[in-house]
């Protein structure tokens, strides 16, 4: 097996499976949405286009971030923490971030695409975009039982929760 290195600026030319790995809190805070009862994350590349998906889909919610905080309009920051708290059984979450997703929209070529995430301090304590806490739930090894799949469907790139 063969492993290829890609950043932002080359994933477009990764093919086969790509895994898209975000260092702390995009995917991390994906995976939190699932295990609050998210059916669905749809990965977008700017706010405007999470803004205007979320107006044309029932019970759907903006979550992500520019420059580490939350757009203006979107419902939901870039926490685990703050995601701990939502109700979202059911509801269809569209994602923007500066780099999770960002590298998942750009890997044209993949065949097969999956979300990961792992850890690197992104904290400012007396912000509370940043909490603290992030560290901890970013870090946990195995908290869930699910793979975060990433599939397109028509022209949109969609993430579940698979066991």
């Amino acid at each position: 097996m063969k492993f290829n290195y890609t950043d932002l600026d080359t994933c477009h030319t990764a093919s086969g499976l790509v895994i898209a790995i975000d260092v702390l809190r995009a995917f991390s805070n994906a995976a939190y949405a699932f295990s609050r009862g998210a059916k669905e994350i749809r990965l977008v590349s700017t706010v405007d286009e999470a803004l205007a998906l979320r107006s044309r889909l029932p019970n759907a919610r903006a979550m992500g971030e520019v420059g580490g905080l939350p757009p203006a309009g979107f419902d939901f920051g870039n926490s685990p923490a703050q995601m701990l708290e939502a109700e979202l059984r059911g509801a269809s979450l569209i994602q923007r971030t500066g780099a999770g997703t960002q590298g998942a929209v750009r890997c044209v070529k993949a065949e097969i695409r999956l979300a990961a995430s792992y850890a690197e301090a992104h904290l400012d304590p007396v912000r509370p975009e940043f909490p603290l806490s992030d560290l901890d739930l970013c870090t946990r090894i195995d908290a869930f039982n699910f793979a975060m799949l990433i599939q397109k469907e028509q022209e949109s790139l969609i993430m579940r929760a698979i066991k």
